[in-house]
Protein backbone atom coordinates (compact mmCIF):
# COMPACT_ATOMS: atom_id res chain seq x y z
CA UNK A 1 0.00 0.00 0.00
CA UNK A 2 1.45 3.41 -1.12
CA UNK A 3 1.88 5.77 1.71
CA UNK A 4 -0.81 8.81 1.98
CA UNK A 5 -0.62 12.74 1.11
CA UNK A 6 -0.31 13.58 5.03
CA UNK A 7 -0.10 17.09 3.87
CA UNK A 8 -3.44 17.58 3.32
CA UNK A 9 -5.32 16.64 6.43
CA UNK A 10 -6.70 18.69 8.83
CA UNK A 11 -5.67 17.97 12.62
CA UNK A 12 -7.40 20.42 14.20
CA UNK A 13 -10.56 18.67 13.74
CA UNK A 14 -9.32 15.04 14.32
CA UNK A 15 -9.58 13.74 17.84
CA UNK A 16 -7.79 10.29 18.98
CA UNK A 17 -9.63 7.83 17.09
CA UNK A 18 -9.07 9.72 13.73
CA UNK A 19 -5.45 9.58 14.21
CA UNK A 20 -5.44 6.27 14.52
CA UNK A 21 -7.82 4.73 11.72
CA UNK A 22 -6.23 8.17 9.25
CA UNK A 23 -2.97 8.61 10.20
CA UNK A 24 -1.28 5.34 11.56
CA UNK A 25 -3.15 2.54 10.21
CA UNK A 26 -1.93 3.58 6.81
CA UNK A 27 1.35 4.51 7.84
CA UNK A 28 1.14 0.76 9.94
CA UNK A 29 -0.04 -0.85 6.13
CA UNK A 30 2.81 1.11 3.62
CA UNK A 31 5.49 -0.22 6.12
CA UNK A 32 4.11 -3.64 4.94
CA UNK A 33 2.02 -5.07 7.94
CA UNK A 34 -1.71 -6.47 7.27
CA UNK A 35 -4.37 -8.04 9.52
CA UNK A 36 -4.00 -12.23 8.93
CA UNK A 37 -0.44 -12.13 7.56
CA UNK A 38 3.14 -13.37 8.60
CA UNK A 39 4.01 -9.28 8.90
CA UNK A 40 0.76 -8.95 10.83
CA UNK A 41 -1.15 -6.00 12.92
CA UNK A 42 -3.09 -5.79 15.93
CA UNK A 43 -5.35 -3.25 17.70
CA UNK A 44 -6.09 -2.44 21.10
CA UNK A 45 -4.53 -6.23 22.41
CA UNK A 46 -5.22 -5.83 26.42
CA UNK A 47 -2.36 -6.52 28.38
CA UNK A 48 -3.15 -7.49 32.04
CA UNK A 49 -0.84 -6.74 34.80
CA UNK A 50 -0.28 -8.77 38.22
CA UNK A 51 -0.53 -6.62 41.51
CA UNK A 52 2.74 -6.72 42.97
CA UNK A 53 5.45 -5.48 40.04
CA UNK A 54 3.75 -1.87 39.95
CA UNK A 55 4.65 -2.13 43.89
CA UNK A 56 0.65 -1.99 44.87
CA UNK A 57 0.36 -0.60 48.43
CA UNK A 58 -2.04 -3.90 48.92
CA UNK A 59 -1.35 -6.32 47.03
CA UNK A 60 -5.13 -8.46 48.35
CA UNK A 61 -7.49 -5.33 48.31
CA UNK A 62 -6.20 -3.43 45.00
CA UNK A 63 -7.18 -5.02 41.84
CA UNK A 64 -5.45 -6.05 38.54
CA UNK A 65 -4.46 -3.27 36.01
CA UNK A 66 -5.44 -3.66 32.40
CA UNK A 67 -3.48 -1.53 29.71
CA UNK A 68 -4.00 -1.77 26.08
CA UNK A 69 -1.95 -0.89 23.08
CA UNK A 70 -3.09 0.88 20.71
CA UNK A 71 -1.25 -1.07 18.21
CA UNK A 72 1.27 -4.49 18.11
CA UNK A 73 3.11 -5.03 15.19
CA UNK A 74 5.54 -8.17 14.00
CA UNK A 75 6.64 -10.45 12.15
CA UNK A 76 5.50 -14.04 13.01
CA UNK A 77 8.54 -15.14 15.54
CA UNK A 78 10.52 -12.78 14.38
CA UNK A 79 10.28 -9.45 16.68
CA UNK A 80 7.40 -6.78 17.61
CA UNK A 81 7.06 -2.95 18.11
CA UNK A 82 4.11 -1.25 19.41
CA UNK A 83 2.22 2.12 19.31
CA UNK A 84 0.57 4.57 21.61
CA UNK A 85 -1.39 7.04 20.42
CA UNK A 86 -2.70 10.40 21.17
CA UNK A 87 -4.94 13.16 20.24
CA UNK A 88 -3.99 15.78 18.12
CA UNK A 89 -4.42 18.89 20.56
CA UNK A 90 -1.97 17.23 23.32
CA UNK A 91 0.89 17.21 23.50
CA UNK A 92 3.97 13.97 24.16
CA UNK A 93 4.78 13.94 27.29
CA UNK A 94 7.07 11.61 29.32
CA UNK A 95 3.89 10.09 30.66
CA UNK A 96 2.96 9.14 27.16
CA UNK A 97 6.37 7.44 26.46
CA UNK A 98 6.05 5.57 29.83
CA UNK A 99 2.88 4.33 29.02
CA UNK A 100 3.74 2.55 25.76
CA UNK A 101 7.27 1.64 27.57
CA UNK A 102 4.85 -0.53 30.16
CA UNK A 103 3.07 -2.04 27.19
CA UNK A 104 6.47 -2.60 25.25
CA UNK A 105 7.82 -4.27 28.12
CA UNK A 106 5.21 -6.32 28.79
CA UNK A 107 6.49 -10.38 28.53
CA UNK A 108 3.86 -11.54 26.66
CA UNK A 109 5.18 -8.40 23.93
CA UNK A 110 9.29 -8.17 24.70
CA UNK A 111 9.02 -5.80 22.01
CA UNK A 112 12.06 -4.50 20.95
CA UNK A 113 10.94 -0.71 20.08
CA UNK A 114 7.59 1.27 20.21
CA UNK A 115 6.63 4.36 18.73
CA UNK A 116 4.59 7.49 20.34
CA UNK A 117 2.33 10.01 18.21
CA UNK A 118 -0.39 12.69 18.30
CA UNK A 119 -0.73 12.55 14.56
CA UNK A 120 1.66 15.64 14.68
CA UNK A 121 4.60 14.28 15.57
CA UNK A 122 6.07 10.58 15.95
CA UNK A 123 8.68 9.50 18.58
CA UNK A 124 10.69 6.17 17.85
CA UNK A 125 12.03 4.79 21.20
CA UNK A 126 13.69 1.82 21.83
CA UNK A 127 12.80 -0.90 24.70
CA UNK A 128 16.23 -1.11 26.63
CA UNK A 129 17.12 2.93 26.10
CA UNK A 130 13.76 4.56 27.04
CA UNK A 131 15.36 7.69 27.95
CA UNK A 132 15.17 9.67 25.13
CA UNK A 133 14.06 8.85 21.31
CA UNK A 134 16.21 6.93 18.74
CA UNK A 135 14.05 8.89 15.61
CA UNK A 136 11.58 11.80 15.97
CA UNK A 137 9.99 13.33 13.22
CA UNK A 138 6.64 15.73 12.00
CA UNK A 139 4.06 14.47 9.94
CA UNK A 140 4.64 16.38 7.40
CA UNK A 141 8.42 14.88 6.91
CA UNK A 142 7.32 11.28 6.89
CA UNK A 143 7.63 10.87 3.09
CA UNK A 144 10.61 12.22 2.84
CA UNK A 145 11.76 10.04 5.32
CA UNK A 146 9.97 6.98 5.09
CA UNK A 147 13.13 4.94 3.80
CA UNK A 148 14.58 5.31 7.33
CA UNK A 149 11.51 4.61 8.59
CA UNK A 150 11.17 1.60 6.78
CA UNK A 151 14.86 0.57 7.22
CA UNK A 152 13.97 0.46 11.00
CA UNK A 153 10.27 -0.99 11.29
CA UNK A 154 9.74 -2.58 8.01
CA UNK A 155 8.81 -6.24 8.00
CA UNK A 156 12.48 -7.25 6.38
CA UNK A 157 13.76 -4.86 8.77
CA UNK A 158 12.37 -7.04 11.73
CA UNK A 159 13.63 -10.29 10.00
CA UNK A 160 17.12 -9.48 9.41
CA UNK A 161 17.67 -7.83 13.02
CA UNK A 162 16.58 -11.51 13.79
CA UNK A 163 18.04 -13.68 11.10
CA UNK A 164 21.12 -15.35 11.20
CA UNK A 165 22.15 -16.61 7.49
CA UNK A 166 25.45 -18.05 7.81
CA UNK A 167 25.42 -22.15 8.48
CA UNK A 168 26.59 -22.79 12.75
CA UNK A 169 30.23 -24.89 11.81
CA UNK A 170 31.40 -23.41 15.45
CA UNK A 171 31.59 -25.50 18.80
CA UNK A 172 28.07 -26.40 20.55
CA UNK A 173 27.22 -24.07 23.29
CA UNK A 174 25.97 -27.40 25.28
CA UNK A 175 24.46 -30.50 23.63
CA UNK A 176 21.85 -30.08 21.13
CA UNK A 177 22.53 -26.06 21.43
CA UNK A 178 23.79 -24.25 18.49
CA UNK A 179 26.89 -22.52 18.89
CA UNK A 180 26.09 -19.04 19.32
CA UNK A 181 22.52 -18.01 20.43
CA UNK A 182 20.06 -14.66 20.68
CA UNK A 183 17.68 -13.84 23.43
CA UNK A 184 14.35 -13.32 21.85
CA UNK A 185 12.58 -12.60 25.43
CA UNK A 186 11.73 -13.59 28.99
CA UNK A 187 11.62 -12.47 32.12
CA UNK A 188 13.56 -11.87 35.25
CA UNK A 189 11.40 -12.39 38.49
CA UNK A 190 12.74 -10.68 42.04
CA UNK A 191 11.72 -12.87 44.86
CA UNK A 192 12.74 -11.63 48.06
CA UNK A 193 14.99 -8.82 49.52
CA UNK A 194 17.00 -9.71 52.33
CA UNK A 195 19.46 -7.07 54.51
CA UNK A 196 20.72 -6.95 57.98
CA UNK A 197 19.41 -3.38 58.30
CA UNK A 198 15.66 -4.40 58.97
CA UNK A 199 14.55 -0.95 57.39
CA UNK A 200 16.23 -1.56 54.21
CA UNK A 201 14.61 -5.06 54.15
CA UNK A 202 11.01 -3.64 54.81
CA UNK A 203 11.74 -0.57 52.06
CA UNK A 204 13.09 -2.52 49.17
CA UNK A 205 10.17 -5.31 49.64
CA UNK A 206 7.84 -2.97 49.60
CA UNK A 207 8.96 -1.10 46.38
CA UNK A 208 10.34 -3.71 44.43
CA UNK A 209 9.71 -7.66 45.45
CA UNK A 210 7.55 -9.69 43.15
CA UNK A 211 9.04 -7.25 40.02
CA UNK A 212 9.28 -8.87 36.86
CA UNK A 213 11.73 -7.37 34.61
CA UNK A 214 11.97 -8.25 30.60
CA UNK A 215 15.15 -9.42 29.04
CA UNK A 216 14.46 -7.56 25.58
CA UNK A 217 17.79 -8.94 23.79
CA UNK A 218 20.94 -10.37 24.32
CA UNK A 219 22.95 -13.38 23.22
CA UNK A 220 25.30 -16.19 24.21
CA UNK A 221 28.41 -16.94 22.67
CA UNK A 222 32.21 -18.33 23.56
CA UNK A 223 34.46 -15.24 24.27
CA UNK A 224 38.29 -15.02 22.79
CA UNK A 225 39.15 -17.17 25.49
CA UNK A 226 36.76 -20.04 24.75
CA UNK A 227 34.76 -18.86 27.59
CA UNK A 228 30.94 -19.19 27.93
CA UNK A 229 29.80 -15.43 27.74
CA UNK A 230 26.22 -14.21 27.76
CA UNK A 231 25.69 -10.65 27.25
CA UNK A 232 22.07 -9.48 28.42
CA UNK A 233 19.77 -6.63 28.22
CA UNK A 234 16.95 -5.85 31.29
CA UNK A 235 14.13 -3.32 30.47
CA UNK A 236 11.61 -2.65 34.06
CA UNK A 237 7.92 -2.11 33.22
CA UNK A 238 8.28 1.62 34.31
CA UNK A 239 10.97 3.22 32.72
CA UNK A 240 11.91 4.94 36.33
CA UNK A 241 12.89 1.98 37.26
CA UNK A 242 15.06 1.83 33.95
CA UNK A 243 16.44 4.90 34.76
CA UNK A 244 17.62 3.57 38.03
CA UNK A 245 18.69 0.58 36.46
CA UNK A 246 20.99 2.46 33.81
CA UNK A 247 22.49 4.62 36.92
CA UNK A 248 23.88 1.76 38.29
CA UNK A 249 24.54 -0.34 35.69
CA UNK A 250 22.00 -2.92 35.90
CA UNK A 251 20.34 -2.70 32.28
CA UNK A 252 23.27 -4.58 30.69
CA UNK A 253 25.27 -7.76 32.15
CA UNK A 254 28.33 -9.80 30.97
CA UNK A 255 27.68 -13.15 32.32
CA UNK A 256 30.62 -14.96 32.01
CA UNK A 257 31.43 -19.26 32.59
CA UNK A 258 34.29 -21.41 33.22
CA UNK A 259 32.35 -24.60 32.65
CA UNK A 260 32.92 -25.77 29.68
CA UNK A 261 29.47 -26.27 28.31
CA UNK A 262 26.20 -25.06 28.95
CA UNK A 263 23.94 -27.72 31.61
CA UNK A 264 20.66 -29.00 29.91
CA UNK A 265 19.98 -30.73 33.22
CA UNK A 266 18.59 -28.95 35.95
CA UNK A 267 20.49 -31.80 38.03
CA UNK A 268 23.75 -29.74 37.28
CA UNK A 269 23.26 -26.25 36.18
CA UNK A 270 25.97 -24.07 34.64
CA UNK A 271 27.28 -20.96 37.26
CA UNK A 272 27.24 -17.74 35.46
CA UNK A 273 28.75 -14.58 37.39
CA UNK A 274 28.73 -11.01 36.57
CA UNK A 275 30.49 -7.87 38.32
CA UNK A 276 29.06 -4.37 37.82
CA UNK A 277 30.05 -1.03 38.89
CA UNK A 278 29.19 2.38 38.67
CA UNK A 279 29.76 5.89 40.15
CA UNK A 280 26.71 7.74 40.43
CA UNK A 281 27.15 11.78 41.56
CA UNK A 282 26.22 13.69 44.42
CA UNK A 283 22.57 15.34 43.12
CA UNK A 284 21.86 12.79 40.52
CA UNK A 285 18.29 12.85 40.27
CA UNK A 286 15.63 9.79 39.06
CA UNK A 287 11.78 9.35 39.09
CA UNK A 288 10.94 6.00 41.33
CA UNK A 289 7.02 5.53 41.89
CA UNK A 290 6.50 9.13 40.25
CA UNK A 291 8.53 10.91 43.10
CA UNK A 292 12.05 12.80 42.14
CA UNK A 293 14.63 11.94 43.98
CA UNK A 294 18.21 13.19 44.14
CA UNK A 295 20.85 11.81 46.00
CA UNK A 296 22.57 13.52 48.67
CA UNK A 297 26.23 12.36 48.06
CA UNK A 298 28.06 10.74 45.33
CA UNK A 299 28.44 7.25 46.12
CA UNK A 300 29.39 3.66 43.78
CA UNK A 301 27.29 0.94 43.93
CA UNK A 302 28.53 -2.42 43.61
CA UNK A 303 26.85 -5.37 42.43
CA UNK A 304 27.71 -9.45 42.45
CA UNK A 305 25.40 -11.66 40.47
CA UNK A 306 25.49 -15.42 40.16
CA UNK A 307 23.12 -17.18 37.80
CA UNK A 308 22.72 -20.77 38.24
CA UNK A 309 20.94 -22.43 35.06
CA UNK A 310 19.84 -24.96 32.22
CA UNK A 311 18.34 -25.09 29.13
CA UNK A 312 15.65 -26.90 27.95
CA UNK A 313 12.63 -26.69 25.51
CA UNK A 314 14.52 -23.46 23.73
CA UNK A 315 14.84 -21.42 26.89
CA UNK A 316 17.47 -20.66 30.27
CA UNK A 317 15.42 -21.46 33.40
CA UNK A 318 17.41 -20.64 37.02
CA UNK A 319 17.54 -18.95 39.77
CA UNK A 320 19.96 -15.84 40.54
CA UNK A 321 20.92 -14.36 43.35
CA UNK A 322 22.46 -10.05 43.63
CA UNK A 323 24.60 -8.86 46.14
CA UNK A 324 24.41 -4.85 46.46
CA UNK A 325 26.77 -2.57 48.15
CA UNK A 326 27.70 0.86 48.94
CA UNK A 327 30.82 2.35 48.36
CA UNK A 328 33.37 5.57 47.98
CA UNK A 329 30.69 8.18 49.57
CA UNK A 330 32.12 11.13 48.98
CA UNK A 331 30.74 13.34 51.81
CA UNK A 332 29.81 12.92 55.09
CA UNK A 333 26.77 11.11 55.29
CA UNK A 334 23.39 12.48 57.10
CA UNK A 335 22.66 10.90 60.44
CA UNK A 336 18.66 9.82 59.05
CA UNK A 337 20.72 7.69 56.16
CA UNK A 338 23.46 5.94 58.36
CA UNK A 339 21.26 3.22 59.32
CA UNK A 340 20.46 2.63 56.04
CA UNK A 341 23.83 2.52 54.54
CA UNK A 342 24.88 0.36 57.25
CA UNK A 343 24.60 -2.88 55.49
CA UNK A 344 24.25 -4.83 51.81
CA UNK A 345 21.42 -5.51 50.32
CA UNK A 346 20.56 -8.79 48.93
CA UNK A 347 17.92 -10.22 46.39
CA UNK A 348 17.63 -13.56 44.60
CA UNK A 349 14.62 -14.87 41.88
CA UNK A 350 14.18 -16.79 39.28
CA UNK A 351 14.80 -16.08 34.88
CA UNK A 352 13.57 -17.92 32.18
CA UNK A 353 14.89 -16.37 28.94
CA UNK A 354 13.89 -18.26 25.45
CA UNK A 355 16.86 -18.04 22.84
CA UNK A 356 16.75 -18.57 19.07
CA UNK A 357 20.00 -19.86 16.82
CA UNK A 358 22.69 -17.26 15.90
CA UNK A 359 23.27 -13.94 17.04
CA UNK A 360 21.96 -10.29 16.19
Amino acid sequence: MALPDFTQLRLGAMNEADVRETIVRPLISALGYSNGMEAYVRSERTLRYDRAFLGRQNSKKDPPLVGRADYECGVTSFGRWVVEVKAPDQELTTEDAQQAHTYAAHPEVAAELYMVTNGRLFRLYQTSFPDKPIVEWPLEHTEARFDIIENILGPEAVRKRATRRSPDVGKPLGRGLPSRMRFVGGTVTYAEYRSPVQAVTAMTANLFQGHRSTITNGGLSRDAHGLLCADIHVAAYLSGLDQLNQMFGMDRFTFVSSDELVSTSADCPTIFQNFASAFVPCGTQFTLHGQTITTPFGFRMVAHTQAVGFAIDEELRGTFEIRYEMTDIDRPIPNAATVMLAGSLETSGEFAIRFAEGLT
